[in-house]
C-alpha cells in the first residue's frame, strides 16, 4: 500500500513535459502534509537520539573557563574569545577535560 501511495505522489508531483523534462505540479494540501509527515517520520527513525549535555556539565565547563581565563573588566584588556572557545570545547567533550590551573597575574 505504501508503494501505491508513493507512486501516486510521484505521479502527481512530476508531470512529463513534452520534451521529457519532469515539471513539478501543484498538489493538494493534504498530499503535501502526507509527504511532510512521512519525511519527518522516516528521518526520526533513521537518526538516533543525541543526548544534550547536562546542566552540571555546563556549570562545570563555565567554572573551568573562568578559572582558565579569569574575568577582566571590559576596556582594561583587549577582548578575546578564548573563554568561549574553551567552554565550547569542554561542552563538546562532555566535561571530560583536565581541571585548569589558576594563574596569578604578576
Amino acid at each position: 500500500m505504501l508503494q501505491r501511495i508513493s507512486a501516486k505522489i510521484e505521479e502527481q508531483w512530476h508531470a512529463e513535459h513534452p520534451y521529457g523534462i519532469a515539471v513539478p505540479v501543484k498538489t493538494s494540501a493534504s498530499l503535501q502534509l502526507l509527504r511532510t509527515c512521512g519525511t519527518l517520520a522516516i528521518s526520526m527513525m533513521i537518526c538516533p537520539a543525541i543526548a544534550a549535555p547536562s546542566a552540571e556539565t555546563a556549570k562545570k565547563c563555565m567554572h573551568y573557563s573562568y578559572i582558565a581565563y579569569p574575568y577582566a573588566r571590559p576596556g582594561s584588556v583587549k577582548a578575546s574569545g578564548e573563554r568561549g572557545l574553551y567552554f565550547k570545547d569542554c561542552m563538546a567533550k562532555d566535561g571530560n577535560v583536565p581541571e585548569p590551573v589558576f594563574k596569578q597575574k604578576s
